[in-house]
C-alpha cells in the first residue's frame, strides 16, 4: 500500500543546520577584540565533511525523537523514515515494510526535489506496487513468489552500488523499473535491510541521480534503517500486548458471566428441591435467566396442543415486570392479569 509523505515537496530543513564555528575573542575579557582571520591552510573539504557528519547526527537524533512520539503505526513510521532519509540525502528514497499474515506490505516513498519530485515519487511507487501485485496474482499459493519479487525487497545484507550500470539497478528493482531508472537518471543505489533480532521487517532504499554514494552514505542509511526496525518492532510489540490485554479482558468477562449463570442454576435447583409452587418457580426462573443473560425480557410459555396456542405462564422484564407473549401459532394467551402486547 503506497503511502505518500508530503506530495514530494521539499520541506523546510530544520535538521543539521549549523554555521561555521565562531572564533573566541583574543582579549581575555571577550570584549573589544577582533576575530582572528581563518588560516589560509584550513582544510575546506575536511571542514565540510565535519559539518556533514554533525548534520547527520542531528538528523538521526531528530528522527529518534519523532519515532518515539509516534503512535505505534506502521504507516506513520514508514512515512517519517522515508521522508527524513530523502531530505537528509537529497535523494529519492522508499521504505518497504513486509506484510504479515493479516495483509499486504506497506510502502512509503519520498523524493525531495521540488520540481519533478512529485511525478518521480508516483513513478517509483508504481514500480514497487506493480511488483507486489504481480507477486500476489502470479503466485497466490506462494510458489514462485521469489521469482517475481525484486531482489532488493528481500535483501538480508546491505547493498551499496557506487557507480552501477543501469542494468544492475534494474536487476535489483525489477523488470518494471527500467523506465523509471532511465527517466530519473539513477546513477547510484543503497539498500539497507530493516532487521531486528535476525528477523527481516523490510528494506530502506535510496536512489541518487547524478553522483555516487560513498561508504559513509551507506553506513548512514543503515543506521536509519536500524532505527526504523526498532520503531516497527516496538509498534508490533505494543499491538500484540494490546490484543493480549483485550483477549484477557474478554476471557475474564466470560468467566464472570459463567459464574453468574452457575449461581442462577444452583439457586433454581434449591428452589425446586424445596417444592415451591410451579408458578413461583417459573417466575423465579425467568428472573434468574434475565439476570444471568443480561437480557431485557424473558418469558416461560406452555404449549396448548388442543388449542394450538402458547400460554404464557411467567415473565420478567419490560414495563415494570409485565410479561408480553409473542404469537407462535394461531393464538397466544396468558395468565389472568397479564398484558399481551
Amino acid at each position: 500500500m503506497y503511502r505518500p509523505t508530503d506530495g514530494g515537496r521539499r520541506g523546510r530543513c530544520t535538521l543539521g543546520r549549523s554555521g561555521p564555528p565562531i572564533a573566541n575573542k583574543r582579549d581575555g575579557g571577550g570584549m573589544g577584540g577582533a576575530e582572528p582571520p581563518v588560516p589560509a591552510t584550513t582544510d575546506v573539504a575536511g571542514y565540510q565533511a565535519l559539518r556533514g557528519q554533525a548534520a547527520r547526527m542531528a538528523a538521526m537524533a531528530e528522527l529518534s525523537r519523532e519515532l518515539a512520539s509516534l503512535v505505534p503505526d506502521v504507516e506513520a513510521v514508514a512515512s517519517i523514515v522515508a521522508r527524513r532519509t530523502a531530505e537528509s540525502l537529497h535523494d529519492a528514497c522508499f521504505l518497504h515494510v513486509a506484510g504479515d499474515d493479516s495483509g499486504a506490505g506497506t510502502i512509503a516513498v519520498h523524493d525531495p526535489r521540488p520540481q519533478e519530485g512529485a511525478g518521480l515519487t508516483a513513478a517509483l511507487a508504481s514500480v514497487i506496487e506493480v511488483a507486489e501485485v504481480t507477486e500476489d496474482e502470479e503466485a497466490p499459493d506462494g510458489a514462485g513468489a521469489q521469482a517475481g519479487r525484486p531482489p532488493v525487497l528481500s535483501t538480508l545484507r546491505r547493498v551499496w552500488l557506487p557507480e552501477p550500470r543501469p542494468e544492475e539497478i534494474e536487476a535489483l528493482l525489477g523488470p518494471h523499473s527500467s523506465g523509471y531508472v532511465r527517466e530519473a537518471g539513477i546513477t547510484s543505489l543503497i539498500a539497507a535491510p530493516v532487521m531486528i533480532r535476525g528477523r527481516r521487517l523490510g528494506v530502506l532504499v535510496c536512489l541518487r541521480a547524478g553522483g555516487a554514494y560513498n561508504a559513509a552514505d551507506a553506513a548512514y542509511v543503515q543506521e536509519l534503517a536500524d532505527r526504523a526496525a526498532l520503531a516497527l518492532d516496538n509498534g508490533r510489540l505494543f499491538a500484540a500486548a494490546t490484543n493480549e490485554l483485550a483477549e484477557r479482558r474478554r476471557a475474564e468477562a466470560d468467566l464472570r458471566a459463567r459464574a453468574v449463570q452457575q449461581a442462577a442454576v444452583a439457586e433454581l435447583s434449591q428452589r425446586a428441591l424445596a417444592r415451591v409452587e410451579p408458578t413461583e418457580l417459573m417466575q423465579a426462573a425467568t428472573a434468574a435467566v434475565a439476570g444471568a443473560l443480561a437480557v431485557p425480557m424473558v418469558g416461560v410459555a406452555e404449549t396448548d396442543l388442543a388449542r394450538a396456542e402458547l400460554i404464557l405462564r411467567a415473565g420478567a422484564g419490560r414495563a415494570h415486570g409485565r410479561a408480553h407473549a409473542r404469537r407462535a401459532g394461531p393464538g397466544v394467551s396468558g395468565p389472568p392479569g397479564h398484558d399481551h402486547g
